[in-house]
């Protein structure tokens, strides 16, 4: 039996600006994952239901010659029928890849042909296969949160390249990034066909120009640890998006998300595209944050 895990991931910096082609940096977490099991109980036949479509979906592209990925589909169905099935606690409609991990965890066990230390020139050709895998799952995909799940690296995302990064060392202090849980699953699609409807105004084009230069330099900022000008770039994105992106925060954190800006105790910005699952929050003391921010759930995932 396989053990190997497949991390959730984290879009850490790009929500929304990506689709116009501003840098993403996206990471691995830890606190969520999946792996592949057999068993033959009723946990893992309702489990094993939609991995049964997804193989007969997979199947019908190779016949149709439209396969992009060179994977065992035999092996694949008749492991099924021996009881396997994605053991996976990454919480589903939540921004953290829970799709992404399973189609990773699928090229990776299936796929004839292996990468075992994938290069930057590599990146681009794997997101293409992992894309056309998630499709089945959210009709289009950009290939990043399988391929995150899939090589556990974080990767700095740009138009025209993916490249394998080295977040900065984490050191004793008191800064953390955490995510907040909302307690609310929500669709990616609605949202994003909203950001595309807003993106025919020209004054919220001009916004977008604006936050992908606060977006960008965040990404140089944590990059390079410089943790002070980090805070203040968060603070900057953190107010546009309650201003222009109100519609994809939910309504009972806006009182929360309103107090870390008043605060010099923690920052919230949108995890993905928002409208629950997930928020993302950075902290320079995350005990006081948790107390501040009291009843809600609070996740560390990265520590500065």
């Amino acid at each position: 039996m396989q053990t190997k895990s497949y991390n959730a991931k984290i879009l850490l910096f790009g929500e929304y600006t990506i689709l116009n082609g501003s840098h993403a940096l996206a990471m691995p977490i830890t606190r969520f994952s999946g792996k592949w099991v057999f068993s033959k109980d009723k946990q893992a036949k309702d489990l094993k239901s939609n991995l049964v479509a997804f193989a007969d979906y997979l199947d019908e592209l190779a016949v149709k010659g439209g396969l992009l990925s060179d994977l065992n589909l035999q092996n694949f169905k008749t492991q099924l029928l021996e009881g396997l099935y994605f053991n996976s606690n990454i919480p589903h409609g939540y921004g953290a890849g829970s799709s992404g991990a399973l189609c990773a965890a699928v090229f990776d066990r299936f796929s004839t042909l292996k990468i075992l230390n994938p290069t930057n020139e590599d990146l681009l050709d794997l997101r293409l296969k992992l894309a056309q895998l998630e499709s089945f799952f959210h009709g289009k995909s950009s290939g990043i949160d399988p391929l995150i799940s899939l090589i556990n690296q974080p990767v700095l995302i740009k138009p025209d390249q993916n490249n394998i990064v080295q977040l900065p060392t984490q050191t004793d202090t008191k800064g953390v990034v955490f995510l907040l849980d909302t307690g609310i699953q929500r669709k990616t699609e609605p949202f994003v066909h909203l950001f595309k409807e807003k993106c025919k105004d020209e004054e919220f084009v001009d916004f977008c120009k604006q936050i992908v230069l606060h977006n960008e330099k965040a990404i140089d900022c944590f990059l390079n640890a410089e943790w002070e000008e980090l805070f203040e770039t968060i603070h900057q994105i953190s107010l546009l998006q309650l201003e222009h992106f109100n519609e994809m925060i939910p309504n009972d954190f806006v009182s929360i998300w309103k107090k870390g800006l008043e605060s010099k105790l923690y920052k919230l910005k949108l995890c993905g595209a928002g409208g629950g699952g997930f928020i993302l929050g950075f902290t320079n003391d995350f005990e006081q944050a948790a107390l501040a921010i009291s009843e809600e759930k609070l996740i560390p995932i990265f520590r500065f």
